[in-house]
């Protein structure tokens, strides 16, 4: 609507990233108008970006602890709050001026830990299908391997253009992908199956 009328609202975050490939500035500006009151109601809260970002990580864990036990549903769920804080916690920290460069190192190593716990949740839950649990390994490599690369192209002023699988569109495609899972039918996926009841 804001579009329609001409009064699109732009962040200085997604004008700085620039947006992804395949998700663009629109989508992430959405996703910053929906998590704006979010933000807000933590900095009024007086809650510091690294408490948000070390939550982040224990609701990732624990979403791994669901994802292993094949409950992909309820995962998936939890480890999309845990992506919402990850979002938040930058938000938190541009409204109360509390950019530093240990918060910055911080956040960027939670990522990686949310992410190693999530996909560690997968491939537990794959174990006994080859298939599904090579596709998991690869995606586990292709997700460090591809955050090792564009922190040696910063370091060596490396410009090589934006690709596909950056962090916003591996998290969107990941937590899409453990979210449907779960209709997939038990001959396709036996672990998911043999949950508890």
């Amino acid at each position: 609507v804001m579009t329609l009328t001409g009064k699109r609202k732009k962040y200085d975050r997604v004008e700085q990233d620039g947006g992804t490939r395949i998700l663009g500035k629109f989508l992430m500006e959405v996703s910053h108008f929906m998590m704006t009151p979010v933000g807000n109601f933590f900095a009024a809260a007086k809650i510091t970006p690294n408490v948000i970002t070390s939550f982040s990580v224990l609701l990732a864990a624990l979403a791994a602890v669901f994802i292993a036990s094949g409950y992909t549903g309820l995962g998936g769920g939890i480890a999309s709050t845990a992506s919402i804080l990850d979002l938040v916690d930058g938000m938190v920290a541009r409204k109360k001026n509390l950019i530093s460069l240990f918060g910055k190192l911080f956040d960027s190593f939670c990522d990686r830990v949310s992410e190693l716990f999530i996909l560690a949740g997968l491939v537990i839950l794959f174990r006994e299908n080859l298939l599904m649990l090579g596709f998991t390994l690869a995606l586990l490599a292709g997700s460090f391997l591809g955050s090792y690369l564009s922190a040696l192209e910063r370091e060596q002023k490396i410009e090589s253009g934006r690709g596909f699988m950056r962090r916003p569109e591996r998290v969107a495609y990941l937590l899409v992908s453990i979210l449907v899972t779960q209709y997939f039918t038990s001959a396709n996926f036996p672990e998911i199956s043999r949950r508890p009841d």
